[in-house]
């Protein structure tokens, strides 16, 4: 078994990832802790997520849906809002900045459409 790392502790975010793994994309969206500058040369977050939604009836029988971009914005940092696909009426507010190697999570919020 891999031995693995945790990524911001103390945040209530950690982030288990096996050495030799690196972070996805996926996981700087849905699980990053915020306000921490990491190494992420080139990041950009994925057109689709997997993640959980309690929408229901479809959605609270399924342990994670799938969101898919909704919005892309650059208001002096990046956001990007996703929706659930199943139901629509779930959204992911999602936003960052970036540095030449780096990027850092300012704000993860669900929202309800």
């Amino acid at each position: 078994m891999a031995e693995e790392v945790n990524v911001g502790p103390g945040t209530g975010n950690e982030v288990s990832v096996p050495k030799e793994k690196k972070a996805t994309p996926e996981d700087v969206v849905t699980r990053w802790p915020l306000y921490e500058w990491f190494e992420f040369p080139e990041f950009e977050p994925p057109d689709r997520i997997t993640f959980g939604c309690d929408t229901a009836p479809n959605c609270s029988k399924q342990a994670t849906t799938t969101w898919a971009v909704s919005k892309r914005a650059d208001v002096g940092f990046h956001v990007v809002e996703y929706q659930c696909t199943l139901c629509g009426k779930r959204g992911l507010f999602f936003a960052y900045v970036v540095s030449q190697t780096s990027v850092k999570v300012l704000s993860r919020m669900p929202i309800r459409k």
